[in-house]
C-alpha cells in the first residue's frame, strides 16, 4: 500500500477512464468486465468478426454469472455491458487512456500488438501486458514510449484471484508505475510491485516446488500421495492437482520460459513438454496427472511405483514430512533468491504474493515467515542435506546463507500476520551488496 500512498492524489485526477483490451479471450474477458463494472469503458479489440463475438460471448457469460451469485443486479449488469464495446480494427482504440493486451504468450505476437497500440493510441497512454512469463522490456522496446510500458499479470480466474503483480522495467517512469497501481485498486485487487526478471515473483517461487513434484512423479512417486501430503501441509490443493487445473500446456510454457534462472529445471521440462504433446493437457482435456472424465474429483490417471519416504534422520527438525520437506524447500528457497535479486524489495511482498497468488498455507503466513519460524540456520542445513542428496538446484540461497550466519530473521519477532498492515515488525532483511 505505501507504495502508491505517495502518489495517490496526484494519480486520482488522471485516472484512467477508458481502457483497451486486445484480446478477449478467457483473461482478457476477465479483466474488461472486471474494468466495466468499475465504470470504465472498455473496447475489446479483436484478430476477426468470429473472436469478436465469441468475445462478446464470454464478456455476458463472465456477467450472467455474477448476477446470479447475487454480485450484480439486473439493471447494473445491463449499464456493465453497455460500457462495453467490441472491434476489429485499432483505429477504434485511438482514445484510450491504456492498452492492456492479453493474446497468445508469444513474444513475436506481443510485439506486434505494442507496435500497433504504440501507433494508434494517444502519446501519453499507457501500454500494458498481462504476460505471466515473457520479457515486458523486450515489448518496451517495441515502442516509442518505453517509460509508459509494464505488466499488469493478474492470476486466472481474474474475478475470483486477488493479487495483480504489476511488473515495472528499468525504463517504466513512476508515474506508470503510480497509474497502474491506482487501476489495480479501483479493480478491487491487491498489487504489488516487481521488477521485470523471468517468472517476476509468484511463478518464479512457485516452479521449483512444481517442478520439484514432477521429478518426484517421474522418479516413481505415487500421484495422491505427494498431492495429499502437501494439503496436510496447508496448501488449497496438492502440486500436481494446480499443475492441471492450469493446464500442462501453460505449466510447460513457463517451465520453459524459467529454465534459464533455474538449475536442474531438464527432467519437469522434457516431462511437461511429453505430457502436452501427448495432448495430456490437465483438466481441459479430461487427463493430465488426474483424469477428470467423470467430473470435479480427480482419480490417479499415471500409473506409478509406489516409493517409500525418507527415514535416514539426516535431517534437522522442521515439521516437515520427506515428502513436504522436498517440496516445500525449494519454494523457501526461490523465495530468497527473489529478494538477493530485488524482484521485489521487501520480505512481505514475497510473503503476501505468494498467499494471495498461490494460497500458499496461510497458517505458516508465507515462505520467509516459514524459515523464521524454523530458523534460517536449520532451513540452511537442511538445504545443504538435500542438496547432497539431490543435487545444486537445493543448494542455498545466499541471503539464506547470510541469515543463518548472522543468526537473524526476515522479521522482528512481532505480530506473525503478514497481511496485516498493523503490523509493528520491520523487516530486517539486506541483500548482500
Amino acid at each position: 500500500t505505501s507504495a502508491a500512498a505517495t502518489s495517490g492524489a496526484a494519480v486520482r485526477s488522471v485516472a484512467i477512464q477508458h481502457l483497451a483490451v486486445v484480446g478477449a479471450g478467457q483473461m482478457g474477458a476477465g479483466i474488461g468486465a472486471l474494468a466495466a463494472q468499475q465504470g470504465m469503458q472498455v473496447t475489446f479489440k479483436e484478430i476477426n468478426e468470429p473472436a469478436s463475438q465469441a468475445g462478446a460471448q464470454r464478456v455476458t457469460q463472465l456477467l450472467d454469472k455474477q448476477q446470479s451469485r447475487g454480485r450484480l443486479s439486473a439493471s447494473d449488469s445491463q449499464l456493465v455491458r453497455q460500457r462495453c464495446q467490441f472491434t476489429t480494427r485499432w483505429e477504434e482504440l485511438a482514445e484510450c487512456d491504456a492498452a492492456i493486451e492479453a493474446v497468445l504468450e508469444v513474444d513475436s505476437v506481443k510485439r506486434d500488438v505494442f507496435q500497433h497500440l504504440d501507433r494508434c493510441l494517444p502519446a501519453q497512454s499507457l501500454l500494458v501486458s498481462n504476460t505471466s512469463s515473457l520479457s515486458v522490456t523486450r515489448m518496451a522496446m517495441a515502442t516509442k514510449r518505453r517509460e509508459k510500458v509494464a505488466g499488469l499479470h493478474f492470476f486466472h480466474p481474474v474475478d475470483r484471484m486477488e493479487l495483480v503483480e504489476v511488473v515495472r522495467t528499468e525504463l517504466t517512469d513512476e508515474s506508470t508505475v503510480a497509474k497502474l497501481l491506482e487501476l489495480v485498486r479501483r479493480l478491487g485487487k491487491t498489487p504489488i510491485v516487481t521488477s521485470d526478471k523471468p517468472g517476476f515473483l509468484v511463478n518464479r517461487v512457485l516452479f521449483p516446488y512444481l517442478g520439484e513434484a514432477v521429478r518426484m512423479v517421474a522418479e516413481g512417486y505415487d500421484i495422491a500421495t505427494i498431492d495429499r501430503e502437501l494439503k496436510r501441509f496447508g496448501m488449497p490443493m496438492g502440486p500436481l492437482e494446480l499443475i492441471d487445473q492450469v493446464g500442462i500446456d501453460i505449466a510447460s510454457h513457463v517451465a520453459n520460459s524459467l529454465a534459464s534462472v533455474q538449475a536442474d529445471a531438464e527432467v519437469p521440462v522434457t516431462f511437461l513438454a511429453d505430457m502436452a504433446q501427448r495432448k495430456w493437457l490437465g483438466k481441459k482435456t479430461g487427463i493430465g496427472f488426474y483424469d477428470w472424465s467423470k467430473g470435479r474429483r480427480p482419480n490417479a490417471k499415471l500409473t506409478v511405483q509406489s516409493t517409500t519416504t525418507d527415514s535416514s534422520g539426516q535431517f534437522e527438525e522442521d515439521g516437515l514430512t520427506a515428502i513436504s520437506r522436498r517440496l516445500v524447500y525449494p519454494m523457501l528457497n526461490e523465495a530468497v533468491h527473489c529478494l538477493d535479486e530485488l524482484v521485489v524489495t521487501e520480505p512481505w511482498m514475497v510473503d503476501l504474493g505468494m498467499v494471495l497468488g498461490t494460497g500458499f498455507a496461510p497458517m505458516h503466513g508465507g515462505p520467509l515467515r516459514l524459515i523464521d519460524a524454523i530458523g534460517a540456520a536449520v532451513v540452511c542445513r537442511n538445504m545443504n542435506a538435500l542438496e547432497q542428496k539431490y543435487g545444486q538446484r537445493f543448494a542455498p540461497a545466499q541471503g539464506l546463507q547470510t541469515m543463518a550466519g548472522r543468526q537473524q530473521s526476515f522479521y522482528q519477532v512481532g505480530n506473525s500476520n503478514p497481511l496485516n498492515e498493523e503490523s509493528n515488525d520491520e523487516p530486517r532483511y539486506t541483500p548482500e551488496a
